[in-house]
């Protein structure tokens, strides 16, 4: 077969290896059948079509490196006796195999699933909203990304306890859920259609999610969370008055002053630089004991006059996706994407107007 055709295919599939060192050394295997390529690691799974005249398990890291190591245009290879020989241009390895009955994972029926599509929509708000997840553990839905299914649209959220962004899609869905989608499925899902250039379909289950991308196939269970968060509540309560309407063009240049500011903050999260906006200028001043650095950067549209701490660091990520702000002294609000996209980023309370 094609080296560099099973390479990609083993590739895309690579997702779900489990790390060397997991209970069940079958997690760190693909699983060949004949017509399929499939990695599980007890929580996420990847299928992968791909015909060949293997029916074993062989570990991932290790034929992933034999492949990349080799130039040869065709591989093939031969099972004995629990093991796998390969040759490939004039070399050849050998490598253990389990036997396919110990992978344990078989894919749920898709039946009874909640159907979403898989367009550029739902991948951008899901990569978008990859920015913003947490860390905290004890948080799962604060650990993926919220989807809101609802029979009038359906929405994306996911927060870092600093910074919310919310993502609306112009679907809608037979029944009103919302489901929890772990990181790593939302990172698979994006990769692997970029990598495809192909939509699909989304089918949640009633603890599951199952992605199907044209010849793959991914499978994960969902985070659940007893406490979950009520993330419009949360952005009501931080956009407040603010009408949309209110929001201005964001400046380019911001993001120079940021980086100068950086320099002397090396980048620290925190709550270390001071925002005012006098008379329709933005002015951004740094006081560090490694020096000082001011901007004053013009608005191009009228916003109130308001004095907040800020974090360049939360800010600078929005840069890339946002393009009208408004501040006041709690919040920094965002939007971008014809709307669709909100960012809401929390702001310090050490801040003073200046005389």
């Amino acid at each position: 077969m094609e080296r560099k055709l099973l390479l990609e295919k083993l590739n895309l599939a690579k997702p779900a290896l489990a790390s060397k060192g997991s209970i069940l050394p079958v997690y760190t295997h693909f699983c060949f059948d004949g017509v399929t390529i499939t990695s599980y690691n007890d929580v996420m799974a990847v299928l992968v079509d791909h015909e060949c005249d293997m029916n074993d398990a062989i570990d991932g890291a290790r034929i992933i490196g034999l492949l990349e190591a080799s130039s040869a245009k065709e591989v093939e290879f031969k099972q004995k006796d629990g093991e796998v020989h390969m040759k490939y241009g004039r070399s050849n390895s050998k490598l253990p195999t389990l036997p396919p009955e110990d992978f344990i994972f078989e894919l749920p029926d898709i039946k009874s699933s909640l159907m979403v599509n898989i367009d550029n929509a739902l991948i951008k708000g899901i990569e978008l909203c990859l920015s913003t997840m947490g860390i905290d553990s004890t948080r799962p839905s604060l650990l993926g990304i919220t989807l809101s299914l609802g029979k009038k649209d359906c929405v994306l959220y996911s927060s870092d306890t600093v910074s919310v962004s919310r993502f609306e899609l112009d679907i809608q869905s037979k029944k009103e859920r919302a489901v929890i989608l772990p990181p790593d499925f939302c990172k698979t899902l994006v990769r692997t259609v970029k990598s495809l250039k192909k939509d699909g379909e989304l089918f949640i289950g009633e603890d599951h999610v199952i992605a199907i991308i044209d010849s793959v196939t991914l499978f994960s269970k969902l985070l659940e969370d007893d406490s979950s968060v009520n993330f419009e509540e949360v952005i009501d309560e931080q956009w407040g008055d603010v009408d949309p309407r209110d929001l201005v063009p964001l400046p380019t240049s911001i993001g120079q002053a940021i980086k100068a500011s950086q320099v002397l903050t090396s980048g620290v999260y925190g709550w270390e630089v001071r925002l005012e906006i006098v008379k329709n200028k933005l002015h951004m001043d740094t006081e560090t004991h490694k020096g000082d650095t001011h901007a004053v950067i013009p608005l191009k549209a009228d916003h109130p006059d308001v004095v907040a701490s800020i974090d360049t660091t939360m800010l600078e990520k929005a840069l890339a996706v946002c393009d009208m702000f408004y501040v006041t002294e709690d919040t920094i609000l965002l939007s971008g994407e014809s709307d669709a996209y909100l960012h809401l980023i929390s702001n310090g309370s050490d801040a003073t107007p200046t005389e």
